[in-house]
């Protein structure tokens, strides 16, 4: 975590002048402690979107399609590791009031998810994957 922190502080002060999608970044409230430290410093905005599954059962059966070393035990320890761990940090963004979450189908498409978050929050970009 705290090579990310330094890496990211490099990037976000070098490169980074429209704006940057963090994808499973902070993972606990450590590190969002020291992003946030940075942003605040940098007079950086931060806004996070939660994007949930609607259809845990597709999700289950997609990640173990995957990866066929997942159990459906597996599934269920990493999704009460990502509540336990995750449920504080975004109860802090939405104490914050900087959480927008959004649930899509499992079979949602990375430019539908892509699309809908735009139509949603009126942002102007374009997919590239």
């Amino acid at each position: 975590s705290e090579f990310m922190i330094y890496y990211l502080y490099g990037l976000l002060t070098k490169t980074i002048t429209n704006g940057l999608v963090l994808d499973g970044f902070p993972t606990d409230q450590c590190t969002f402690d020291a992003l946030d430290e940075f942003i605040k410093d940098n007079n950086f905005t931060l806004t996070v979107f939660h994007l949930a599954l609607t259809d845990e059962v597709e999700a289950i059966r997609r990640s173990l399609t995957k990866q066929t070393q997942l159990t459906k035990d597996d599934i269920g320890r990493q999704t009460r590791h990502f509540e336990q761990h995750m449920g504080p940090l975004l109860a802090t963004y939405q104490a914050r009031n900087i959480l927008h979450s959004l649930a899509f189908p499992a079979s949602a498409t990375p430019p539908q998810v892509h699309d809908r978050i735009l139509e949603v929050y009126d942002f102007s970009c374009k997919y590239v994957s």
